[in-house]
């Protein structure tokens, strides 16, 4: 054989006894696991028995960001579908990690301060990948509460979280909006910001005291807030922390954050707005329940926030009810984030200014608003969208449906872009509404019926009323608009003989009217109406 064929044999056969005992050894790298292990062959009688080797427990890594499930919010209702594209939101989950409040040194009594033991049980939670930080039956008072991914703040039966009277106990500052312009203040009494996965859950409550924080309604801070917004002040030196000069704190508010859950809560006696979703995505609130009637409580206010729910739920309010909001003037145009694919549904409000709103704060821009069943037992306004010069945006996209309104003081629904004065000459962006539809609409007792009043420059457009029936005192008026249609509705005017007065508007129609019901003068038309 030639000497090269020898050493190539050679070769080959120190690469065979190579793969051999490479293949004897351990796995490649690269080659994953069997799903299922082989069964070993049994050894030979001449071979002793291999003593397995022990294998250490595997150890488990916390988990940051436990991973939130998408759910179909019409599963319930397979037939119905909102006239935009918003079926699915994403809800957070929890990982089985119970941290119970007195094992961090919390004390149920009514008076002890309980801030730090919240604090411990939250980032002891955290450091173990997340849970359910519990608040047991008691009465625990506290200052700011600051949530984190992965956190369900669940308040168990007879459970009452008391909030401070003392301002200092919600410092630091923390960022916020005040009626839709950003600032530093002192925090929020529940506050998240760029949390993933959070919740507050029920049955217990929250009581914020608000009755000791409405008086300190500063409108010398409120005004020069307003004035660092318009004059482009940045919102990091636009600082709030004395109580001299105080902006009143949001009772619950989660700020660029996604994936929350508010259920089956009570909320009583809120400082200022009270659950204030700002700048954040796939909220579910869901049977909660808001009772409070002080000053520019608003009960449940969206705020430049998308994909949310609210279903089930009850407020009871001193300002709006419930009501979605995108900013406010120069600030609010900066900002430039709209609210959006918003359904509101099975909700009673028992008593508010607004029944259902939209606005004022409108800078940017409110769209896609499918509202539906709800009751409204008592209110200024049943179904209210309102702006005003300065504000800027476009309102668009807005369904309300099956709303029933027992008792209204003015308007059963208002529409106006003309809503406050502008504050300064720079606030000259005029809001855009179109494309609004009420159904099925029903007031038994109001004041006023139906208002349209738009801008003579800027009219409101592209506004339908179907099935819609008003018991009212005064006749419905239509203002600088068009492109409004009323079909098959019934205005029983107690007190005028004219139903529709029109002004300044153009293809205003009417189908299905029995004017016989209504009053001798159906409609009555003022200057330029085609």
């Amino acid at each position: 054989m030639p000497p090269l064929t020898k050493a190539l044999l050679a070769a080959s056969a120190l690469l065979i006894s190579l793969s051999i005992v490479f293949l004897a050894g351990a796995p490649l790298p690269t080659t994953p696991e069997p799903a299922h292990p082989r069964k070993a062959s049994a050894p030979s009688a001449s071979e002793p028995e291999a003593v397995p080797e022990k294998i250490a427990e595997p150890v488990i890594q916390p988990v940051s960001v436990t991973p939130s499930h998408l759910i179909n919010i019409f599963e319930k209702e397979p037939d119905l579908r909102p006239p935009f594209d918003f079926t699915r939101l994403q809800q957070p989950q929890f990982p089985e990690k119970n941290c119970v409040i007195t094992a961090y040194g919390a004390v149920g009594d009514g008076k002890s301060l309980n801030t730090q033991a919240f604090a411990a049980a939250i980032r002891d939670c955290v450091a173990q990948g997340g849970g359910t930080v519990e608040v047991p039956a008691g009465k625990w008072v506290t200052g700011a509460i600051r949530l984190e991914s992965d956190i369900n703040l669940r308040l168990d039966k007879d459970a009452v979280v008391i909030f401070s009277k003392n301002p200092k106990d919600y410092l630091p500052t923390a960022f916020s909006r005040y009626e839709g312009v950003e600032y530093n203040g002192f925090s929020p009494f529940i506050y998240a910001t760029h949390a993933k996965n959070v919740a507050i859950t029920g049955p217990g409550k929250l009581d914020g005291q608000g009755k000791l924080w409405w008086p300190k309604n500063d409108m010398d801070a409120t005004y020069a807030l307003y004035d660092m917004g318009t004059k482009g002040v940045p919102a990091a030196e636009r600082v709030f922390d004395k109580e001299s000069l105080m902006l009143r704190p949001s009772f619950i508010q989660f700020e660029n954050s996604e994936s929350i859950l508010l259920e089956d809560f009570t909320v009583l006696n809120s400082p200022m707005w009270t659950v204030h979703p700002l700048y954040s995505s796939d909220i579910l609130m869901r049977n909660i329940h808001v009772d409070t009637l002080g000053l520019n409580t608003d009960g449940i206010a969206i705020d430049s926030s998308r994909n949310v729910v609210i279903e089930n739920s009850t407020v009871r309010s001193g300002d709006d009810a419930i009501v979605i909001k995108a900013g406010r003037d120069l600030d609010g145009q900066r900002v430039n984030r709209p609210s959006e694919n918003i359904v509101i549904r099975n909700c009673t409000v028992l008593d508010g200014h607004g029944g259902l709103s939209l606005g004022s704060e409108t800078s940017g821009s409110i769209r896609n608003v499918f509202a539906y069943g709800n009751t409204i037992r008592k209110a200024t306004f049943g179904a209210r969208i309102k702006s005003s010069v300065g504000r800027g945006g476009v309102v668009e996209n807005i369904w309300i449906s099956g709303l029933t309104a027992y008792r209204t003081n003015s308007e059963c629904i208002q529409i106006t872009t003309d809503y406050d004065p502008p504050r300064t000459p720079n606030d000259t962006a005029e809001p855009t509404f179109r494309n609004l539809h009420f159904d099925n609409i029903r007031c038994t007792r109001s004041s006023g019926s139906i208002i349209i009043k738009g801008l003579s420059d800027n009219p409101i457009s592209d506004v339908s009323f179907k099935n819609v029936t008003i018991a009212s005192r005064s006749a419905a008026s239509i203002s600088s608009a068009y492109d409004i249609t009323f079909s098959d509705s019934v205005i029983n005017n107690r007190d005028k003989e004219t139903t529709y007065q029109l002004s300044d508007t153009r293809n205003v129609t009417f189908s299905g009217q029995d004017c016989s019901r209504m009053g001798k003068n159906c409609v009555e038309k003022n200057r330029e109406n085609r």
